[in-house]
């Protein structure tokens, strides 16, 4: 399968960002669009839009993009993918299970092997995780600054703002410091605190789609939306 060209990537983004002035973020205020591809050239959009309402998923899964790689089994055979979406989902578990060490679980592991079999290099997605040097040192200049506070909370403070990638990459390294726990780290960006989730009004509107799988054929028969209003 070939890999894209210059052209057809700029489509992608034009059609991504196309699709995030669709998006509705009224809490994260962080706006996302996004485009795929598909191996016969269809370009498929998609945004976020966020709602005080609840919502389904797996428990027992490591991230999105195991449930999008379970779910794409079903629909398509690993070569209707193209490499470099395989890829892109395989970062995602790679990222979320920080190279399959945390939240890990069978169905992980044959997630990442049907993106494997889609052509998923892990070679070239551990160089999508790569700094520059610029960026390396920005890291190590957080961990410098590092206290520990009563044996178990790794505190860093610098004087200017860094990237969310460069902050994020530094709170790891922290945390493979003996004692620190995971679940004290805390991480505050530019753009103030957190705020609650407010009640939305009107009734009840639960949307969803259903899928109806053929277990023997690993293949989706049928999809259908539903619609529950109270």
């Amino acid at each position: 399968m070939s890999e894209l060209t210059r052209e057809e990537k700029q489509a992608l983004i034009r059609a991504a960002l196309d699709a995030r002035t669709r998006a509705v973020a009224p809490y994260s205020r962080f706006w996302v669009g996004a485009a795929l591809r598909s191996a016969d050239g269809r370009v498929f959009t998609g945004c976020n839009i966020e709602n005080a309402a609840f919502s389904f998923h797996e428990p027992y899964a490591s991230s999105t993009c195991e449930l999008v790689s379970e779910l794409l089994g079903y629909l398509m055979e690993p070569g209707e993918l193209l490499r470099g979406e395989a890829e892109a989902m395989m970062a995602g578990l790679m990222l979320d299970t920080k190279n399959f060490t945390m939240r890990t679980g069978g169905r992980t592991f044959e997630a990442a092997a049907f993106l494997r079999r889609a052509g998923a290099d892990t070679a070239e997605v551990k160089k999508l995780f790569q700094n520059d040097l610029a960026g390396t040192i920005a890291k190590y200049a957080i961990i410098q600054n590092a206290k520990l506070y009563r044996d178990q909370i790794a505190i860093a403070v610098v004087d200017h703002t860094v990237g969310r990638v460069t902050a994020a990459q530094a709170a790891d390294e922290l945390l493979s410091i003996l004692g620190v726990k995971p679940e004290l780290s805390l991480n505050l960006f530019l753009g103030g605190l957190p705020k609650r989730y407010e009640e939305a009004e009107g009734p009840c509107k639960i949307n969803a789609c259903k899928f109806v799988i053929d277990t023997e054929a690993h293949k989706c028969v049928e999809v259908k939306r539903v619609d529950l209003i109270e």
